[in-house]
């Protein structure tokens, strides 16, 4: 993070497009201006004599360090005293520091902030509160915190506890998250035994449904809640067990394990596992960064996500290029995505949808549905002939047994073997051949 300090006059502190700055006006009436571009930007006042007001939806700070404009600010850093930040409207991270700080939330997300606590700290996001090793503060409309290098004890939907041995307490509402993006080295986070242990120190948690790993190897395992895994870097193994559950490798050769009930699985960047386990399980690849081939029946993927294995997958969603898709002999879900896509059913009653773009949809054996009901406008789909056009792009079906039309007004022609034609529930017209 790069640090401007300025005077005991009137300054302008201007920081850099792309990089992390903190701006430190000191006394004088200062404009501070964060730089562009994807940079995150602090507004300091750690060296201020007396307390401070800062205001972001205004732009504004008063107090100790005098009266400061603040412009493209999306952190602010308080005094030693007794500080009021107030966050804008498109969220903060408020650090209160020493002192009986008041942090108010806006209508964003807004973090609150104790990475630099002199001591361990706990913080009831529920009851508004925190105490410890920087006073005393008073909390509303904060959606997340960050601990300290301390044992913190943490209460609410969104925490991040940093070093030492944390206890992290979901805000029992089903969907609280842990954070471990910030270890120094991998983490082992277990929701059933509500264990985590490695570069974050040894933690204890309760009421949390989901987790985001570390940049590092890590062990992710969930419970029998609908949990969210998400790896990020590193060569990651995520475990879904009971439940519906979303697991998200990140970046990485990673092993994904949906376990039991209908999961989402989304390998991202390097060669991985997607192992569907139990239930109807699907394999996304919406974040490939090129076309992708995936084959249920060889079991492989290939192309802008790297080369996946896959066992016991039911579906696929594809990326936002031109893809090709193949199913087994089980019945499939086959979403094509963006692009000119291929997407062939193989054995079983398959749903085929191509999405956007000029896509061709082969049935194969089975009774198989050509789908449409994400159109963007009305469609016409002719079995006789084979195609379709209008809010999906020009289609070419073959081996099509069925139509579900979009929620406008479509026209579905069946072929000479009969079809079953479904409406999405404006008007239809269906015509059989």
């Amino acid at each position: 993070m790069a640090l401007y300090i300025g005077t005991n006059g009137n300054d302008t502190l201007t920081g850099l497009d792309d990089v992390d700055d903190e701006l430190r006006g000191l006394l004088g009436d200062d404009v501070l201006v964060g730089g562009g571009g994807k940079a995150f930007d602090w507004a300091s006042y750690v060296d201020a004599p007396s307390a401070v007001t800062v205001y972001l939806a205004s732009g504004t700070s008063s107090g100790g360090d005098g009266n400061d404009t603040l412009i493209g600010i999306e952190g602010i850093i308080g005094s030693n005293y007794n500080d009021t930040l107030i966050s804008g409207d498109n969220g903060a991270a408020l650090r209160g520091g020493l002192g009986n700080d008041i942090l108010q939330g806006g209508v964003g997300f807004d973090w609150a902030y104790y990475d630099d606590a002199t001591s361990s700290v706990t913080v009831n996001l529920a009851a508004g509160t925190s105490s410890g090793g920087a006073g005393n503060d008073t909390l509303n409309g904060i959606e997340g915190v960050i601990g300290s290098s301390y044992n913190d004890t943490l209460y609410g939907p969104n925490l991040r506890g940093g070093l030492g041995n944390d206890i992290l307490q979901g805000d029992g509402y089903g969907w609280s998250w842990a954070y471990y993006d910030d270890a120094t080295s991998s983490v082992t986070v277990n929701l059933v035994t509500g264990t985590s242990s490695g570069g974050a120190g040894n933690d204890t948690l309760s009421g949390i449904e989901n987790i985001t790993g570390s940049a590092y190897n890590d062990t992710l395992t969930g419970d029998g809640n609908y949990n969210t895994l998400d790896g990020g870097k590193g060569n990651d193994w995520l475990v879904g067990g009971l439940g519906y559950d979303s697991l998200n490798g990140g970046d990485g050769n990673d092993h994904l394990d949906g376990g039991e009930d209908d999961d989402n699985l989304t390998g991202g960047q390097g060669d991985d596992v997607l192992q569907g386990g139990t239930g109807f399980d699907r394999a996304t690849y919406w974040d490939a960064i090129s076309s992708v081939t995936v084959n249920l029946a060889t079991g492989t993927a290939s192309g802008g996500a790297g080369n996946d294995t896959l066992t016991g997958i039911e579906g696929i969603t594809a990326s936002g290029y031109n893809d090709t898709l193949i199913g087994d002999n089980s019945n499939n879900e086959l979403n094509g995505g963006d692009g000119d896509d291929t997407v062939n059913g193989g054995d079983g009653d398959d749903t085929l949808r191509g999405e956007w773009g000029n896509d061709v949809l082969q049935g194969g054996n089975g009774f198989d549905w050509a789908n449409y009901d994400s159109a963007s406008s009305a469609v016409t789909v002719d079995l006789a002939a084979g195609t379709s056009s209008g809010g999906a792009g020009n289609d070419t079906l073959n081996g099509i047994e069925g139509i579900v039309g979009s929620s406008y007004n479509d026209t579905l022609i069946s072929g000479p073997a009969g079809a079953s034609l479904k409406g999405g529930g404006a008007t239809i017209y269906c015509k059989v051949v």
